[in-house]
């Protein structure tokens, strides 16, 4: 039986990492071991960025060894497949959709990991546009389902408020 609770203790680990890690200073030593926590977490679960975004385990390694306050070891891969990220600026009144494939029978998760104050939310619908979770809004936007076919999902993140709006889009 496909477990959720796996997934979304991973998604949680990520989402914390990386909430945490985006407020890290590494000029100041519990900063920059908040990076090289961070880094390790990724790591841990097998987090990897998506299309075009820089991979944070790396440079958050890189941050907190080059500010000389932390020795940590360096991250490893983990499973191939697992949680992913993708960095996203959206200004006011625009928005963000990607195409994502799920798997069959195997628990899906998109969720939302601000960095900032914006105003974003979330939807995910079907190849024939039909939503698979209600809308989500707000800083836990969290959209959770079981795909009884592998197929392609629409994920979409709009900015809802006047200003613009930085976020991860986490996916398992």
């Amino acid at each position: 039986t496909p477990s959720i609770a796996a997934d979304s203790a991973d998604l949680d680990l990520l989402t914390k990492a990386i909430t945490i890690a985006s407020k890290a200073r590494p000029t100041k030593r519990k900063g920059a071991q908040q990076l090289a926590d961070a880094s390790a977490a990724l790591a841990a679960i097998g987090a990897r960025p998506l299309d075009g975004t820089a991979d944070l385990s790396r440079e958050w390694h890189q941050q907190a060894i080059a500010s000389g306050k932390v020795t940590a070891p360096p991250p490893t891969r983990g499973r191939v497949l697992g949680p992913t990220y993708r960095a996203i600026t959206v200004g006011p009144g625009k928005a963000f959709a990607t195409d994502q494939i799920f798997l069959a029978g195997q628990w899906a998760e998109v969720r939302i990991a601000p960095t900032d104050a914006g105003e974003t939310s979330l939807s995910v619908v079907d190849a024939a546009g039909k939503p698979v979770c209600p809308p989500q809004s707000g800083k836990r936007a969290v959209c959770r389902w079981l795909p009884p076919f592998s197929a392609r999902y629409n994920i979409r993140t709009a900015n809802d408020g006047r200003a613009e709006s930085r976020f991860y889009l986490l996916t398992n």
